[in-house]
């Protein structure tokens, strides 16, 4: 298979599509983590940060361990050096143009079905290829600075690092918008691939961003009945109920 070969591909017009549903995954998954730490920061202000009392030093993790994950996934991804990357199936994209087959819609108001899907050009394509090689190297900048603080600092411990962890973000300086722009670039480059080898497009991302919403919304809720005793005395509600492992619903009580 394409993934097992370093230096060859077995059948293009095959593996190539192959190689983009991963790629396209994998960018899936880095954006669904940026949105859950985007939520997440939503929710750090005076009105709503009560939220994260009940799961302070839990929450406080989620949001370091998915902030280095999203650099370490990044990195593997535009890293040239890699042997699977962006890179890498641009330059297979390239070389392997014609056999790959891409198409394109052409409006055809004769068309039963308002127009046709035709093949494109070799030269085309190649030309295609070479336009999105050129929107990553606009990011170069960037890029460096993801691998030199994968480098440098999450994947290895460099010395100078470890004795001063302020320097890496001094030295490889990073912005939320940096790493919003590169990702919404490589979106776009894998979104219009998927237009060329897979006759569709879509919306590339994974609405899982209400998912912490409501976790953080159900957290604070609890936690403001678990505080107002009125509760406790005019209805009779017990919260330390509700935290019991053996609950049962009182429709469900006999």
């Amino acid at each position: 298979m394409f993934y097992v070969l370093k230096n060859a591909v077995t059948d293009p017009h095959i593996t190539i599509r192959e190689y983009l549903d991963t790629l396209i995954n994998k960018v899936l998954h880095i954006k669904a983590l940026r949105d859950q730490l985007d939520k997440m920061t939503e929710w750090r202000t005076k009105e709503r940060i009560e939220a994260f009392e009940p799961g302070r030093f839990f929450f406080s993790l989620v949001r370091y361990t998915f902030g280095r994950t999203i650099l370490l996934e990044l990195a593997k991804l535009v890293d040239p050096r890699e042997s699977r990357s962006i890179h890498d199936f641009l330059t297979k994209a390239k070389t392997h143009a014609a056999a790959v087959g891409p198409t394109k819609w052409v409006t055809n108001y004769d068309h039963p079905s308002g127009g046709t899907r035709e093949p494109v050009k070799t030269t085309d394509y190649v030309t295609s290829v070479e336009e999105d090689e050129a929107i990553l190297e606009q990011h170069q900048s960037v890029i460096d600075n993801i691998l030199s603080r994968r480098d440098k600092e999450l994947a290895h411990s460099e010395s100078k690092y470890f004795d001063n962890p302020e320097l890496v973000f001094e030295h490889f300086p990073l912005e939320d918008l940096d790493i919003d722009e590169l990702l919404e670039s490589i979106s776009e480059i894998l979104g219009k691939h998927h237009i060329f080898l897979k006759e569709a497009g879509f919306h590339m991302q994974i609405q899982s961003s209400r998912n912490v919403d409501t976790v953080l919304m159900f957290n604070r809720g609890f936690s403001r009945v678990w505080r107002d005793k009125r509760l406790w005395k005019e209805c009779g509600i017990r919260p330390v109920d509700y935290k019991k492992d053996d609950y049962q619903d009182p429709e469900d009580r006999t």
